[in-house]
């Protein structure tokens, strides 16, 4: 028998003012008792879901108690939560306004993302507010140097981690890859297609921010289809005082684009070898434009030759005062 996660304080207080209502709950009540209850989570989440071409809840819908405990008992189970929070009450509400079947429907897995994306925001912010190293205690700065970050991002089946690997071997820094740490959590049952993002994204915020307080640069093979995650590694570099060096890479045609995907066979422990073209084309509707200066790549030139021009930014990058 698995028991359901108890109501957090303030998702107590909401029902337990809804509970005092004269009739059926709807979603507008659901949702104005979570924003009385705030700042939470669940709070920030309905604000998502609220703006233009986001995923809406019906403000009218009615929301009955037992239904809305229940599916938000399931959802907080489902995360390997401990309490059941507002976010899930929200969530609760999506699984209802779909007629709350036992599948996911799409509604409810984009709902279920956008909370993840919300916790790996408000999450990998703090590593942009650590304080700052003693100048004296960084290792690269002894000759006049300030460390770099080289942060890859692309397609999958771009060259992100060739270059990675060439690059960081020629400058003598560690290379973190967001696939081999996701590979490292699989076995764990942590890993779900609604939190691998932020979930990747935070392991290598912290590996980042953790060679950076050290003095220390770092090369990332990332992903880095959206803007807030390439802003986040930036503002880590700013806080700790290093340079961002932005790669972009891009394979322009499609058939060797696809070959490269297809023929891949990646020894990466509890990670796939590869992935399907179809998911290159998901991935490619994420990506959101680049608009801040940034190394642009084309991977059909030679390797070396983009390895040099990786170097000589990180070289150039190092001596700005």
């Amino acid at each position: 028998m698995t028991l359901e996660p108890a109501l957090s304080q303030r998702a107590a207080a909401v029902m337990a003012a809804l509970a005092d209502l004269d009739q059926v709950p709807d979603a507008a009540a659901v949702l104005a008792e979570i924003d009385r209850h705030g700042p939470n989570p669940g709070a920030a989440l309905a604000g998502r879901l609220r703006i233009p071409g986001a995923i809406g809840i019906a403000q009218g819908m009615p929301a009955p108690l037992d239904g809305l405990a229940s599916f938000a008992a399931a959802e907080a189970h489902r995360a390997g939560m401990p309490r059941t929070g507002c976010e899930h009450l929200v969530l609760a509400l999506v699984r209802i306004a779909d007629g709350a079947s036992d599948a996911s429907p799409p509604a409810l897995l984009s709902a279920r993302a956008e909370l993840q994306a919300l916790i790996g925001e408000v999450a990998g912010a703090a590593y942009a507010r650590l304080p700052r190293p003693d100048q004296n205690a960084q290792q690269d700065q002894k000759d006049g140097r300030v460390p770099c970050a080289i942060v890859l991002c692309g397609l999958p089946g771009t060259g992100k981690s060739t270059l990675a690997d060439l690059a960081a071997a020629r400058l003598g820094l560690p290379n973190f890859s967001f696939d081999w740490f996701l590979g490292a959590l699989a076995p764990f049952g942590v890993v779900r297609p609604d939190n691998a993002a932020p979930l990747g994204n935070q392991m290598m915020s912290a590996a980042l921010a953790g060679q950076l307080r050290a003095g220390r640069g770092a090369v990332l093979d990332a992903g880095g289809f959206q803007q807030a995650e390439r802003a986040r590694w930036r503002a880590i570099c700013e806080s700790l005082g290093a340079r961002f060096i932005g790669v972009e890479c891009v394979c322009p045609d499609e058939a060797v684009h696809r070959r490269r995907v297809e023929s891949r066979g990646r020894a990466i422990p509890g990670w796939p070898a590869t992935v399907t073209w179809e998911h290159v084309g998901r991935m490619r509707a994420r990506w959101e434009p680049w608009d801040e200066p940034h190394l642009v790549l084309n991977t059909l030139e030679p390797v070396q030759a983009s390895v040099d021009r990786i170097v000589s930014a990180v070289q150039a990058a190092a001596k700005e005062r």
